[in-house]
């Protein structure tokens, strides 16, 4: 389970930082994918593993991106109020040891209300970060339209991909 936790923490880095970030779609839009890492975590997972886990991708991600702690940043925050979403979105039942968000557990419904909500947060803090000061409001609520829907689509087809692959156990 740790191995595989692993091995996507690494794949996702390296599609995101050797692939999507050198997208550029309409000039302003690159899709993100490797916040599927944060949201995929289990859900026992224990608040200062999950804060650490984001930070390391994030510092790894501002390193190939050249933003000293940007990702960082968004990435940890991102993490913090994961577990608030989840409690938002708990749906009356306590969510059983082992548990990973997704189609699989959960239920389509709400592993989309759960990935949109903490995407949007996600790109909502990148965006304004990387463009604060520098460009208007309007462009950036453009910016972060565009990007959280290829983002959730990229996400959501992922999702899709690993679901109807039929595999028995879980992401990670």
């Amino acid at each position: 389970m740790i191995r595989d936790a692993i091995i996507y923490f690494f794949v996702l880095i390296a599609v995101q930082a050797l692939i999507l970030n050198n997208i550029y779609l309409f000039h302003f839009v690159t899709p993100i994918i490797y916040i599927y890492f944060i949201l995929k975590l289990p859900f026992d997972t224990p608040a200062w593993l999950q804060l650490l886990s984001a930070f390391a991708m994030g510092v790894v991600l501002d390193i190939f991106t050249s933003t000293p702690g940007l990702q960082a940043s968004v990435c940890v925050f991102t993490a913090f109020v994961r577990p608030f979403i989840i409690r938002a979105l708990r749906s009356g039942r306590e969510y059983e040891p082992g548990l990973v968000p997704g189609f699989r557990d959960n239920g389509s419904r709400w592993f989309l209300i759960y990935s949109i909500i903490l995407i949007a947060i996600h790109i909502a803090g990148l965006t304004l970060l990387e463009n604060f000061g520098s460009s208007s409001d309007l462009q950036i609520f453009y910016r972060w339209i565009f990007n959280l829907a290829t983002s959730f689509l990229l996400i959501l087809m992922l999702e899709l991909f690993i679901y109807s692959s039929g595999r028995k156990k879980h992401v990670y």
